[in-house]
């Protein structure tokens, strides 16, 4: 069974605002495709890291984007330190039933992230390049370079699978936008 933290008891916005955030610096919106709240959260809501865990209680449920990029690291730190041996033995968990933890590739055996990336790829049949992206050591799946087909959509959980039991922790999906600026509301 897996230990979840308790769910947030209140409303996102209602929670956020016990916080001791402006309700004018946040937006909580419902998207049905995603199934949850997104929520994004500007400089000016007053989220700090004094109140960062009281705001990850809040919302750890939900999509959650800060404006402000060093909260937004924190409070992922907050999530990984939270759930990631839980997603690592999962992913290890998903590789392992389609015969695919063995071949998983090692970092260290790569001189270079890009190498390394198109190694995941290959195991998870892409061609090299074809969904992932690198800058610098950030890997950034970019789903839109495939169909929309349920052999992609296994695949792309594979690729992200690996990553993940592989121990990349720098890890982007191109759709995840900055959340806009006050000035552009």
């Amino acid at each position: 069974m897996i230990d979840l933290p308790p769910l947030p008891s209140r409303p996102p916005a209602e929670a956020l605002a016990d916080c001791g955030l402006d309700t004018k610096g946040f937006t909580v919106a419902y998207d049905e495709l995603a199934d949850g709240y997104v929520i994004n959260i500007s400089t000016h809501a007053g989220a700090s890291k004094a109140n960062l865990q009281c705001v990850w209680d809040a919302t750890w449920p939900e999509f959650v984007q800060f404006e402000d990029r060093e909260l937004k690291e924190k409070y992922d730190k907050l999530s990984q330190s939270r759930f990631g041996s839980m997603a690592m033995q999962s992913a290890k968990e998903s590789l392992e039933k389609n015969g695919l933890l063995e071949k998983l590739p090692k970092r260290a055996d790569f001189s270079s992230t890009a190498e390394f990336a198109i190694a995941i790829e290959q195991i998870c049949g892409f061609t090299a390049n074809q969904i992932l992206r690198v800058r610098g050591d950030e890997i950034t799946i970019v789903p839109k370079q495939v169909s929309p087909d349920t052999a992609d959509f296994e695949r792309i959980g594979c690729v992200f699978s690996a990553l993940t039991a592989s121990g990349e922790t720098k890890i982007g999906i191109i759709g995840n936008a900055l959340p806009a600026t006050s000035a552009d509301q």
